[in-house]
């Protein structure tokens, strides 16, 4: 196994039905109406409905697009969360004072997913699960890079990264 590579979304089931929620109140009564046979006009609809179908829209688009990519070589780490990063970092072995795959807890160490700061410093750019990339820099910086392949990426860890341990 000589790279890793992961791209990971946002597909929690209970995420998309949290999102859904608003939206199914918004539709609610223009839905009743046209169930109710009654004459009804997009026209009858005010401001706020319009602009609360435009957010929940732009929700909706902002999750879906959002991904999380780790590629790990014999250069080091690269990653991106998309579109809070537009542009991928890289982290080179040489920078790395320490380099594990674990389990973490994302609400009580990070207060969830996304791009996160840690409770105890660090930051934390995780989608789903508990399973992470765990980097201490040798500046004293500390990443978690969340990972679904923890087995994958733990084993070119080992093999590029001398110091790994479990």
């Amino acid at each position: 196994m000589g790279i890793f590579e992961e791209r990971q979304r946002f597909t929690q089931w209970w995420l998309w039905f949290l999102m859904t929620i608003p939206l199914a109140f918004m539709l609610f009564k223009p839905l009743k109406r046209i169930i109710a046979g009654e004459t009804f006009s997009i026209v009858d609809l005010d401001n706020g409905f319009w602009i609360g179908l435009t957010t929940m829209s732009l929700v909706y688009i902002f999750v879906a697009i959002c991904h999380l990519t780790t590629v790990i070589d014999k250069n080091g780490i690269t990653y991106q969360l998309f579109p809070f990063q537009t542009s991928s970092k890289r982290i080179s072995w040489n920078d790395l004072e320490r380099a594990y795959v674990g389990q973490y807890k994302p609400l009580s160490e990070y207060g969830g997913w996304g791009y996160r700061l840690g409770l105890g410093g660090g930051r934390a750019l995780n989608v789903k699960g508990n399973q992470g990339i765990q980097l201490k820099l040798k500046n004293g910086k500390k990443l978690l890079l969340g990972t679904q392949k923890p087995q994958e990426a733990r084993l070119v860890i080992q093999k590029y990264f001398e110091n790994e341990r479990v």
